[in-house]
């Protein structure tokens, strides 16, 4: 009798043991396949900015870029508003959207300096001379 209660404790431990290996082995796959698809999700988002940007970065006209711009400002804040929002996405954003704005600020600076009269001192009016 001795002998049938050693050999049940055998069957159960190797039966606990096998049942946390499937669970290790079955939890080790599900992290792997939800990795996988953050980085599928990643990899999609990224993409999307990159057309995006270049679709910005190829339009000719002031006009065109600034509504690229601003499709682009609206789509990042509806991205940081949703529920799969990455830190990696959210930050590629943040720099595409600041070099976006470097591009306006320059232009206006260029025509700022392009329309300063340098030498108003030396500038007489024609009608009070």
């Amino acid at each position: 009798m001795k002998k049938i209660f050693e050999n049940k404790k055998k069957v159960i431990l190797i039966a606990i043991i096998a049942i946390l290996t499937l669970g290790a082995f079955g939890t080790y796959q599900y992290n792997s396949y939800k990795e996988e698809q953050r980085v599928k999700q990643i990899e999609i988002c990224k993409s999307k900015l990159t057309k995006d940007y270049e679709a910005f970065n190829k339009a000719e006209t002031r006009e065109d870029k600034l509504s690229k711009f601003k499709d682009i400002v609206k789509e990042c804040k509806e991205y940081k508003n949703s529920k799969n929002c990455f830190n990696e996405v959210s930050k590629d954003y943040d720099n595409k959207i600041k070099i976006m704005k470097k591009y306006f600020i320059n232009g206006y600076q260029e025509e700022i300096t392009k329309n300063t009269l340098e030498e108003i001192e030396n500038i007489q009016d024609k009608a009070k001379c």
